[in-house]
């Protein structure tokens, strides 16, 4: 699964960078994420609950920040053991009032979830991170409302 997508967000490119660096504001703004904790200054574990279909389940993600380029860009790498994997790959771009975030995003799943089918992977995945980079969006215009 792929998609991208772009979004406006009204806060400096330099605080968009913090936040998507913050282990904090990524518990806030992941669905179901009920705690991070740091294993070094590029990863970290994600305790997560997912709901997908009528499969719901508590995992453990690890979460990978990779080809950072401060303030630019980033990709942020999460995985559940060899089940299921994604890649988001972040491009900040400086915009009057703001910044324009743009992230294209390559999914993969094991065979256990993919019994779902694609459609509801592929759904839920889009819905999921449109909610992410949304709670993102919030909590960067409020601070810098």
């Amino acid at each position: 699964m792929e998609m991208e997508e772009s979004l406006f967000i009204a806060a400096p490119q330099q605080a968009v960078w913090e936040a998507l660096n913050d282990p904090g504001m990524l518990q806030r703004c992941i669905p179901g994420c009920t705690a991070i904790t740091r294993k070094s200054p590029d990863e970290m574990l994600a305790k997560v609950h997912i709901n997908i279909a009528f499969v719901q389940k508590d995992i453990v993600a690890r979460l990978q920040h990779q080809h950072r380029s401060a303030p630019d860009r980033l990709t942020l790498v999460g995985m559940v053991g060899q089940r299921a994997t994604g890649t988001s790959q972040i491009v900040l771009t400086p915009a009057e009032g703001g910044t324009l975030l743009t992230y294209k995003i390559k999914a993969s799943i094991n065979v256990s979830f993919a019994t779902l089918g694609s459609f509801v992977i592929n759904k839920t995945a889009k819905r999921l991170s449109g909610e992410f980079f949304a709670r993102l969006a919030a909590e960067l215009q409020k601070a810098h409302a």
